[in-house]
């Protein structure tokens, strides 16, 4: 994946070069500090998982995810990638959860670019803000926890996604494809290895250094709704503006950015300032 926002090096002067050479070697020197730190702050035990959902610009499905994620006994966090839509903005003001506001849109990867996914304790869950999880176990953070115990190699444990019920458009004709592989290696009773990006996932923070894509995921009943994917008919006033907000569109409608194991060199530095509402 490529970061829409960089420019090739055969548009950027000497100066310009020189400078996001300068943040990219600030950015990651940044990280590997907090990783230092937070695994001597790390707390054994855990009263809940904290379960960060990256949104932007996005209301109806993040809010429902979270009513959801509070059933679970897991704490419900929103990582906001510095939206503007005006009714999200008014409902983080007096929303019931923890609100992280970033001062610039780091992507996909805000959980470890912004360093929030450093401070969350050894377990931790990072989602996407387009989940539908209703008919999910409330069990299934247990469920995903006990899968990545047993499995010392993965750096994460995932929910499956459904393609069955999907309807007849071309986007959801592209994730069927796509998709279908990875429920093709079932490797344990009810998970398959497959990759998982930032789909819903349970991590350990003491397996940074493995491959970011290393991952099993759940079948039946854990399976969650891409709901892009079973959109049809008329877009409503927030998915348009959604839509309109957003740099680069693909069939599962959210910002890309770089993986987080690309070169140094072909990462910008976004900003890692935080505002964290009250």
């Amino acid at each position: 994946m490529i970061d829409p926002t960089k420019e090739s090096d055969a548009k950027t002067s000497l100066p310009q070069q020189i400078g996001e050479r300068f943040w990219t070697n600030y950015y990651y020197a940044r990280m590997r500090l907090l990783r230092r730190l937070s695994r001597r702050r790390r707390a054994q035990t855990q009263e809940r998982i904290p379960a960060l959902v990256i949104n932007y610009n996005r209301l109806t499905w993040p809010k429902a995810m979270c009513e959801v994620l509070e059933t679970w006994n897991v704490e419900p966090i929103l990582l906001d990638n510095k939206s503007t839509y005006p009714p999200l903005l008014e409902w983080y003001a007096n929303c019931p959860y923890k609100v992280i506001r970033l001062k610039h849109n780091l992507g996909h990867l805000a959980p470890w670019k912004s360093g929030v996914a450093y401070q969350l304790g050894k377990y931790y869950m990072v989602s996407d803000p387009d989940l539908d999880l209703g008919g999910i176990p409330s069990d299934a953070p247990e469920r995903l926890l006990r899968q990545l115990q047993s499995c010392p190699n993965l750096r994460k444990v995932g929910l499956g996604l459904e393609i069955q019920d999907l309807p007849d458009t071309e986007i959801a004709k592209s994730a069927r494809e796509w998709e279908s592989k990875f429920w093709a290696d079932r490797v344990s009773e009810g998970f398959f290895e497959a990759m998982v990006d930032t789909t819903m996932a349970l991590y350990d923070a003491e397996r940074e250094e493995v491959d970011f894509f290393a991952a099993h995921r759940s079948d039946y009943p854990y399976v969650a709704k891409h709901l892009p994917w079973h959109q049809v008919g008329e877009l409503t006033e927030e998915e348009s503006y959604y839509l309109k907000s957003i740099t680069k569109r693909t069939h599962w409608s959210y910002v890309e950015a770089a993986p987080i194991s690309e070169p140094a060199n072909q990462v910008q530095r976004q900003g890692t300032d935080l505002q964290k509402t009250p």
